[in-house]
């Protein structure tokens, strides 16, 4: 015997249901990455000089999306995609909580 069931209402295929999910979980991961990535400033990056403090640094740079730590040494990374997809970085080197190295910014476009 087969069990009929009635629908009121149009029918949705299962397919369509289905071919929603790997597009949904797309968009949260992307919405998700944005979000976790903050546009610098270069002007503000020019003006990173040794000797300053976490402190100075992070007031100044904002919050780092990473801080990579290497025997005694810290290396604060900012970072972030453009809509284009060309990715923007700087990073400067911490010891014993102040800036020792700091990297050669270009000229601002």
């Amino acid at each position: 015997m087969v069990d009929i069931q009635h629908h009121k209402g149009p029918m949705k295929p299962a397919l369509h249901v289905a071919a929603r999910k790997p597009v949904l979980a797309a968009l949260v991961f992307w919405l998700a990455a944005c979000a976790t990535q903050t546009p610098f400033e270069w002007g503000r990056a020019k003006q990173v000089r040794l000797g300053m403090t976490e402190a100075d640094l992070r007031a100044l740079m904002g919050r780092p999306n990473k801080i990579e730590i290497r025997d005694d040494t810290q290396m604060w990374v900012w970072s972030y995609t453009t809509p284009s997809k060309a990715t923007r970085s700087v990073s400067f080197e911490l010891k014993d909580g102040v800036v020792t190295a700091i990297p050669y910014i270009g000229p601002i476009e």
